[in-house]
């Protein structure tokens, strides 16, 4: 049901550390200098879940597990650049138009005009980079696959006999939200959730993008700039020094101000944020959208929503460090029941996607709480019944000491220690009350526009159409993603309306 080689495929490939500036060579050519940042997390998580998540669920028709196709080209030029994507492929060019051999400093800066150095680093072996290239057709395959499971709630009880379609959809293997048109970004290659995006404003309509990983979603936030269709709403880490810098609340409104139409809604956090304050803040959120959307008589309500969860704002999470977030898998979870929840009660289906977590198994963990979360809609109640123990399985003893399935870590109002705790509460309440502001503002703006307070023009955007043929070898490229798609392995699953 999990293949390995789908799961080899959603591993990320990242520097294991900086060559010296002036070494180049060594930057283009080390191949020991690239680490598997998310380590053992796929495996990890597919095994969990079959030994934890989708027995209970498949046996109570909550759940079921769909073996996603692979993208090809095609499907990634409806957002990428195709040098972009050619660089991925090819990495740095060795010889110039002329034909003339190119300079190792000339090979790097090409690369570094698509920024692909660093934490997206090309591989520098033909074999790196063909596994490189599956991993992003994997991905983005996935988060497609997913969105095209979703339908719309039937209008009428379904006939007996008459398929189900689903109305939650899970990849946790996409989330790659940092990639741009033509630049990598944050250890993210290829955009998937713009690319699903797409799809589900296609086929749905107006559709609403909620992000809750601790960085901010800058490439999504960026594809759908100049529409209305997609709201895209981020809750995120905003610091000096903080990747990916933007998303503070000067552009609560998008990057194009007040001309966003109030479609796009920075929502920084402040550090040490808890569940006791995150999670009704997100129900907040996500109410308050859905009410101030419906009343838009510009574009109306929202038809499909899209929710990427991030397992990089639990407390202690070993990349981001001391001064992020303090969530538990209790706060996560409970924000994809919620948003399950709220989704089936306006009768709108929801893509959900995974996103950063640089401790596998506390990413691992939330994955599986919040697979069990997205089937609340169909089997209220389910999370709670779950058993609080991780079952006994090839990576058990990774969960210790406590073998649970959910994080330690606070959950509730006022756990500060040291001697400053008061100033770290007051600091974080100075946080939550800007958030709410922001989160205001953009109500009264949506409020103001359907009464005619507020005009604005009518421009679309987002997407970018290919024109042309494929070359011939973009097309045997096609052809062997088809042929791949038939033998890949599933990281989504559907729950059944």
């Amino acid at each position: 049901m999990f293949s390995s080689s789908y799961t080899s495929h959603l591993q990320y490939l990242c520097r294991r550390s900086s060559a010296p500036a002036g070494d180049l060579g060594s930057r283009l050519t080390n191949a020991g200098d690239y680490l598997q940042i998310h380590g053992d997390r796929e495996a990890m998580l597919s095994e969990l879940l079959q030994k934890y998540v989708l027995p209970p669920l498949m046996k109570l028709g909550a759940i079921k597990p769909v073996q996603p196709m692979v993208a090809g080209v095609s499907h990634l030029l409806k957002f990428h650049d195709r040098d972009y994507l050619k660089a991925i492929k090819r990495g740095a060019p060795e010889r110039d138009a002329s034909g003339a051999p190119l300079s190792a400093s000339a090979r790097l800066a090409a690369l570094e005009a698509y920024n692909l150095v660093d934490d997206c680093a090309v591989p520098p072996t033909p074999e790196g980079r063909a596994e490189l290239w599956r991993y992003c057709c994997a991905v983005a395959g996935g988060s497609l696959h997913a969105a095209s499971l979703l339908a719309g709630y039937p209008a009428e009880p379904l006939a007996r006999g008459e398929a189900r379609r689903a109305t939650v959809a899970c990849n946790w293997g996409g989330g790659r939200h940092h990639a741009h048109r033509s630049m990598g970004g944050g250890f993210c290659f290829v955009n998937d959730a713009v690319l699903a995006l797409q799809l589900l404003r296609r086929r749905f309509g107006k559709t609403m993008y909620l992000d809750i990983d601790i960085h901010h979603a800058d490439g999504v936030e960026e594809a759908f700039a100049g529409t209305r269709s997609v709201v895209t709403v981020s809750f995120h880490k905003h610091g000096h020094g903080f990747f990916p810098g933007g998303g503070g609340l000067s552009d609560a409104h998008g990057p194009r101000g007040r001309d966003s139409h109030f479609h796009s809604l920075n929502l920084p956090m402040p550090d040490g944020v808890t569940d006791g304050d995150f999670v009704p803040f997100f129900a907040e959120v996500l109410g308050g959208l859905f009410r101030g959307h419906e009343e838009d008589s510009a574009s109306g309500g929202f038809k499909a929503v899209c929710l990427a969860v991030g397992a990089d704002g639990l407390h202690g999470d070993p990349i981001v460090g001391p001064d992020g977030w303090s969530l538990s898998t209790h706060g996560l979870s409970e924000c994809v029941r919620h948003c399950t929840l709220k989704c089936r009660d306006e009768k709108v289906p929801l893509l959900v996607l995974g996103g950063g977590g640089y401790s596998d198994v506390n990413a691992v963990r939330t994955f599986a709480l919040c697979t069990v979360a997205a089937c609340e809609g169909v089997r209220p109640g389910v999370l709670g019944r779950f058993p609080a123990a991780v079952p006994d399985h090839q990576y058990f003893p990774k969960y210790g000491p406590t073998f649970e399935m959910h994080t330690p870590g606070p959950t509730r109002r006022g756990m500060y220690g040291g001697s400053d705790a008061g100033r770290q509460k007051k600091k974080l309440d100075a946080g939550m009350d800007d958030a709410r502001s922001a989160l205001a503002v953009s109500l009264a703006g949506l409020k103001a526009q359907a009464t005619g307070g507020i005009q604005f023009g009518g421009e679309e955007g987002g997407e970018e159409e290919v024109e042309g043929e494929e070359d011939e070898e973009e097309e045997e490229e096609e052809e062997e993603a088809a042929a791949e798609g038939e033998r890949a392995n599933p990281m989504e699953v559907g729950v059944e309306s």
